[in-house]
């Protein structure tokens, strides 16, 4: 074999080198796109669990509280207002829904009759700074304190901030750069 033979036979296996190289290269960058995705996803859904735990334990004063009779024991009602509405799931059944309001503080919410008459929040408006909600968010608070304890809202309009977990929601009303009140929302089936 001669030099042109040797150059001949360097430059196929150069172009084989390079092609070998291209592929090796896309496929690298192509596990590198997959596992960020990934990652990204695990924070996603990370976000989503620690929002509905935040929904879960926003309102610290509703902490272990279960019965109707509990709920109302938190101050002196202002009003209280029963209604029934027909079961979504069967026409024959009416559930049975309580709104309490408290200085600051309205709850709504359903009696479950099937787990001795536990009432259970659907929403929950917070609009005084007297009612305690967990990582210091309360009425009056600096507004800018939202975005560092939960980050990113869902959903952002003028005065106000909402953010949503795989079932719970909150939102928060802002004016004059203070929390002006923050609405929590239940799942309820």
């Amino acid at each position: 074999m001669g030099i042109r033979g040797m150059i001949m036979l360097f430059l196929i296996e150069s172009n084989l080198t390079r092609k070998l190289l291209f592929l090796v290269s896309h496929a690298i960058w192509i596990l590198i796109a997959i596992s960020s995705s990934v990652s990204a996803q695990d924070r996603s859904e990370k976000k989503l669990e620690a929002i509905d735990q935040f929904v879960y334990s926003g309102p610290m004063f509703i902490e272990g509280k279960r019965s109707l009779a509990e709920f109302r024991s938190l101050g002196a009602v202002l009003h209280e207002r029963h209604e029934e509405k027909v079961n979504s799931y069967d026409e024959k059944l009416k559930d049975k829904f309580v709104l309490l309001v408290f200085d600051g503080l309205e709850i709504y919410g359903r009696i479950d009759e099937r787990v001795s008459k536990k009432f259970l929040p659907i929403r929950i408006k917070i609009t005084s700074p007297k009612w305690n909600i967990s990582g210091g968010l309360d009425v009056g608070t600096d507004a800018k304190i939202i975005k560092s304890k939960l980050g990113l809202p869902k959903k952002r309009s003028v005065g106000s901030a909402e953010y949503c977990g795989e079932t719970e929601c909150v939102t928060f009303y802002m004016r004059g750069g203070r929390i002006s009140g923050v609405e929590f929302f239940y799942y309820a089936d």
